[in-house]
């Protein structure tokens, strides 16, 4: 009966996790449109870039683009990258590959609390979606 219970719960109420490919889609679109320009690693130059409290979060063009310059009008981009430099781990990212969401299960924790965190941060800024 209880297992009956917390399947029942998790049906109704989900998994509580901010890690959905709409999320993805919402926090690269708000960056886009909001974020600035600044590059954060060799591979690439002027990534589009959104500061959320105390961490950053990076876009990167789609594989295969060879959009080193991160030109939004070049290509599209399928990964994002968080940065926190007050933390263990400086980096983790999440990618977006054929409608799936693609992240180090180790990491998960850390990027559902930054999702959370930048969604409630979007939502004030921009309350109602477009």
């Amino acid at each position: 009966m209880k297992g009956i219970i917390l399947l029942t719960a998790f049906l109704f109420f989900g998994n509580g996790s901010d890690i959905t490919e709409s999320n993805f889609d919402l926090i690269k679109k708000f960056i886009l449109e909001k974020g600035e320009f600044r590059t954060y690693c060799n591979m690439y130059n002027n990534n589009p870039y959104y500061k959320f409290n105390d961490f950053e979060f990076y876009l990167n063009p789609s594989r295969g683009s060879k959009n080193i310059n991160c030109d939004p009008k070049l290509s599209d981009f399928d990964e994002i990258v968080i940065r926190n430099s007050n933390s263990d781990k400086i980096y983790v990212d999440i990618e977006l590959v054929d409608n799936k969401l693609i992240f180090d299960k180790e990491d998960e924790s850390d990027i559902n609390n930054y999702f959370g965190i930048a969604l409630k941060e979007i939502k004030k800024i921009r309350p109602k979606e477009d």
